[in-house]
């Protein structure tokens, strides 16, 4: 059997053919496994184009596929930025948005609308017949909220942007005699806050005095006053 110089070394003809067999199965393992990261980069001129490495460079080849493919999975998990707090005026409208949205629903019993623009979270975990149970106690009291639409809402705790870029803003409408308090949590989706999770309460309140009625002094009542008749002087009738 023939000899070759391979490597250093003698070594027979079945063996380098076996060998070329091989580098053949895994240069066609490197191009058929899926690397798409080699495909999208830029090719080389045809005057600088480098001639192949050889088969045994698979190894390294692969490696390098590894860890690009694990440096794009690091920065598609890097976590968004933290959203800023939006302005007052769009906080005000997200709250009457909302509640008079609650506030129709619960007086027509249907509340597919306000199902309909909450939140893609709050939609695939909650259906507008379990928001109806979780709003029953409003509509046995027959809570009115469309105050809301009147009378400005007060916002009690700082607003802010939790971890996940979720909205919390807490607070009350000072309406009497029932004082409505909420605590909404927004989420963004499609450009734009949506509704991810509501609590709504209402109970009731003294009526404060007005101003006017506490600074006004009491009235004065006016004693009777006894005077006595003097008799002298008079005389007594004869019988």
């Amino acid at each position: 059997m023939p000899r070759l110089f391979f490597g250093g070394c003698y070594v027979s003809s079945r063996l380098v053919l076996a060998l070329g067999c091989f580098g053949g199965l895994a240069m066609a393992g490197s191009i058929s496994g899926g690397d798409a990261v080699w495909a999208q980069q830029a090719q080389p001129s045809a005057a600088k184009q480098k001639a192949p490495r050889p088969w045994f460079t698979f190894g390294s080849r692969s490696k390098q596929a590894q860890l690009e493919k694990k440096s794009v999975k690091t920065a598609a998990a890097k976590p968004a930025a933290r959203l800023a707090v939006p302005k007052p005026e769009t906080m005000l409208a997200l709250i009457r948005l909302y509640l008079v949205g609650l506030d129709q629903a619960i007086k027509a019993n249907d509340f597919r609308v306000l199902h309909a623009i909450s939140s893609p979270v709050l939609k695939s975990k909650i259906s507008p017949d379990q928001l109806a149970k979780a709003f029953a106690d409003l509509r046995a009291r027959r809570v009115d909220l469309a105050a809301v639409v009147i009378v400005t809402p007060e916002i009690t705790q700082s607003p802010a942007v939790l971890p996940g870029n979720i909205l919390n803003l807490v607070g009350h409408i000072p309406t009497q005699p029932l004082r409505i308090g909420f605590q909404m949590q927004f989420e963004p989706a499609g450009g734009q806050w949506r509704l991810r999770g509501m609590n709504v309460s209402a109970h009731q309140v003294r009526r404060a005095p007005s101003p006017q009625a506490a600074a006004a002094p009491a009235p004065k009542t006016k004693k009777k006053s006894t005077v006595k008749k003097s008799t002298k002087g008079k005389k007594k009738p004869r019988g």
